[in-house]
Parts: structure tokens; sequence; C-alpha cells
């Protein structure tokens, strides 16, 4: 098949996840404004088109900005080209959110078919803290697509030995400092250092484009010299104008500021340690619904074509997902956003599995119904443990957030429902052995909630900022 006919069946499936991706946020670009972190970024932004300056960022909440420009300049550059609205301040964001999807959809591509790369971005576009993130302006997502595709071209890098794609690297780190500061450079650097280790002990071993330590020495520091110079222009020039404190804000005591009490976690009990630790489990199986229940089942079977064939691939997502796990957990508060990082990679180990089941079933005869249901066990699972974790976590959120969840249950009800709904339904038919429309339930069901949840935002939204 000639490489022409494979960039249009790219680009069609590329155009397709857009479609969708715009089609499921339709409702969601004109809705109201629902977090107090938006509503401060728009705040900066409408300060910034005010007074003219584009390089000092300024609020009465705080004197020195704890934000990188990245996530305000595009806000800043909607009101000033059409005015100040819930539609300015989101749609790039949105926009970006549905950029994360199509670069997952390229990350998988490199190791695996079309469909599977396909549903890799249909997973992570429907996963309900991925949609929600992507509807609400922050860092976070911005800082998403830039791990993305800082991963995409080091897999590029590694694997086609691309040069371009090495220095795209250092593209998006000198971005991420603009975005988050050090921990927006620190978390993706991490994340690659620990793969390109990992890969060595692969069945496929990097093939970087350069060779020997001189090779090495070269490109990083000319690299570096990239990021520097991606990076140091709105550094310096903010520097000027606002002195050390901004440096210390962003690159030094204002990441650390956010790093685990260890005096506190010596002093804790034993049973506080754990449960502090493992405190983000739930947060996760909250966050990737409606898949949570696919995610043990993909992650075991990554794991082991990892201790059987080595597989590069499954050595690379899972050197992302515990490298994206640690920084969350090194963090002293809980916040179910900082798992954002992960998504993509589990995203593509679940559209694996699914891609794989559906084609097992299509392949089985029918006189093989005695044969063992594969998804039995998932749905007990799902049935006696997710459904009710989803419930806990909820009423958990309701009792220590009372106040601000009373503004949020019009726009939360129906997103609870059918993310519960869609968890029974798919469990019943799973244990139905009804394997492809159990599949097919979750995200349906699912996205119908968030969609009328956006339908319904506007009519019943009371702004409490």
């Amino acid at each position: 098949m000639s490489i022409g006919l494979e960039v249009r069946k790219d680009l069609k499936a590329t155009i397709v996840l857009i479609v969708i991706g715009v089609a499921v946020y339709l409702f969601a670009f004109p809705a109201p404004l629902t977090d107090g972190d938006t509503v401060f970024y728009a705040e900066i932004a409408r300060n910034m088109v005010e007074s003219g300056d584009w390089i000092v960022l300024r609020s009465e909440r705080m004197p020195v900005v704890d934000k990188g420009p990245l996530t305000i300049w595009p806000i800043a550059i909607s009101f000033a080209l059409f005015g100040e609205s819930p539609l300015t301040t989101r749609a790039w964001h949105i926009f970006v959110a549905i950029g994360c999807v199509v670069t997952t959809y390229f990350i998988a591509r490199e190791f695996f078919d079309r469909k599977t790369s396909f549903v890799s971005g249909i997973v992570l576009l429907t996963t309900i803290l991925f949609y929600y993130m992507g509807f609400v302006p922050q860092q976070d997502i911005p800082g998403l697509l830039l791990i993305s595709l800082g991963m995409l071209f080091f897999i590029r890098a590694v694997r086609r030995s691309s040069l371009v794609a090495f220095y795209g690297i250092f593209i998006t780190l000198g971005l991420g400092l603009l975005n988050r500061g050090l921990s927006g450079a620190a978390i993706p650097i991490g994340i690659m250092l620990v793969t390109l280790i990992s890969l060595y002990y692969s069945d496929n071993r990097p093939q970087p484009p350069f060779s020997g330590i001189s090779g090495w020495v070269l490109h990083i520091g000319l690299g570096i010299a990239l990021m520097i110079l991606v990076a140091c222009p709105w550094y310096i020039a903010a520097y000027e104008q606002q002195g050390a404190e901004l440096l210390d804000t962003l690159l030094f005591s204002g990441n650390t500021r956010f790093m685990s009490d260890l005096d506190g976690a010596a002093n804790a009990s034993g049973i506080q340690r754990a449960i502090d630790w493992l405190s983000y489990v739930p947060l996760l199986i909250v966050g990737f619904l409606p898949w949570s229940a696919l995610l043990v089942p993909a992650v075991k079977e990554s794991a082991s074509r990892i201790k059987q064939q080595r597989s590069s691939s499954d050595i690379v997502f899972a050197a992302w997902t515990v490298v994206g796990l640690l920084f969350p957990f090194a963090i002293r508060w809980r916040v179910i956003r900082y798992l954002i990082p992960v998504f993509p990679p589990l995203a593509i180990l679940i559209a694996r599995y699914v891609v794989s089941l559906l084609a097992k079933e299509d392949r089985r005869p029918a006189v093989s119904e005695r044969l063992p249901n594969p998804l039995r066990k998932v749905a007990i699972v799902d049935l006696a443990i997710i459904v009710p974790v989803f419930l806990l976590a909820v009423a958990y959120i309701v009792v220590q957030f009372n106040t601000e969840a009373a503004d949020y249950l019009p726009f939360a009800v129906p997103i609870l429902l059918s993310v519960s709904l869609s968890q029974i339904v798919f469990g019943v038919l799973a244990l139905q052995r009804r394997i492809k429309a159990a599949i097919y339930s979750l995200p349906l069901i699912s996205m119908a909630g968030l969609v009328t949840a956006m339908i319904l935002l506007p009519i019943y939204w009371v702004q409490p900022f």
C-alpha cells in the first residue's frame, strides 16, 4: 500500500475524530463558566487586553501571578478579537483538548493499526475527567497536549531516527516552561528519560538519529539551546519588570510548595500514610469512567506482554503511566486533575484490549458458546466495585463540598445518572456475553449524559463566583 494512501486514510480518521470532538462539545462552547480558576484566568486576560501589556500577568489576588502565560495568551487574544464571553474564553481550549485526542491517535498509530488508534482517541475523549477538563480552561489540557506531542516526537526520534522529531521534543519543553514553569518541563523529561532507559531492555531497542557520546552531547546541547530560545524571551522580559520573585514563583519555591509535607508524613500513622498514598486509586477509577472496569484487564495484558515479549509499545506506555503517576503522588494535595497526564497511555492500552477482544468475539464460532466469557470477571468487578466506588466518591464530594455541590447539582445529576447507568448496562450485557453491545454502551450512554448536562447548564446554572 502506498504511503500516500496511508496518509490519506490517517487524515480521514483525524477529520472524523475532530468532527466527533466538536459534536460532543457542541453545547459546551457557549455554556457558562463553572470553575473559579477559569474566572481567574479570564481576569488576568482581561487585564492584559486593557493594559496593552502582554508580558506581565496581573491580578488583584496576588502580586506575582503563579501561572505561565501560555494559557492566558489565547484567552486574551480571543477577548481582543471577539470580545469577552464564555465562548471566547473556552473555544480555543476545547480545540486544544481535541488536539490531545488527535495526538493520542498518532501516538498509537506509531505502534498499532488504524482501528486501534482511532479507538484510543475515542476512549480518551469519552472519559469523564478528560471531557470535563476540556470544557474548563486551565493549564492542564494545554500541558497534556505538550506532553503528548513531546512523547510523539520522542517515539518518532527513537523509532524512525528522526532528527526533526528530536528537536521537536525541545520545542514542547520550552512551551511547557511557558505553561507551568519548571513542572511543565520536569514531568515530560522524567517520562522520556525513564522510557528511554526502559526501551534498551525491549524487543526493539532505540535508534536515535545520532550515535556516540559526542553525538548525544552535541544534539542535546543544541536542543537545550532551542528550548531556551523558546522560553527565555518571555522570562527575560517579565523579569525586567517583576524581578527575582517571578523566577522564584515559576521555577523554584513556587513549585516546591506543592510537594508533599515530608515532616508531616513522618509524624503520620502508618494507616494514614497508606490512605494518603492510595487515595488516588479511587480518583483514577472515577476520572477514567466509563472505561474504568477495563483498566485492570488491559494493564494485566500489557504487563504480560512486557514479561513474555519485552514489547516496546507496552514498555513505552508503562513507563509513561508509572512516571506520570509519581508526580501527583509527590504533591501534598490530592487533586483529581493531576492524574490527566496518564490518560493517553491508559486510553491506548484499553483501546488495544477492546479491539483485540472484539476481534476474538467476531472469530468465535456459534458452537463455542460454552467457552469462558472473557468479560465475566470484568462485569462482576464493575457491578461489585466500580459502581459502589463511584457512588461513594460522589457522596464524599457532596458531603465535603456541600455548599458548592448545591450549585453544581443541576449540572452534575445527568452526568452521574448516565455514568452509573452505563456501568450497570455494561455489567449486565457483559454477563450475558453480548460483548459488542456492552463495549458500545460505555461511551454512548455516558456521552448522552454529558451532552445533556451541557444543554441544561445555561438553564439552571447560578454563577457562584
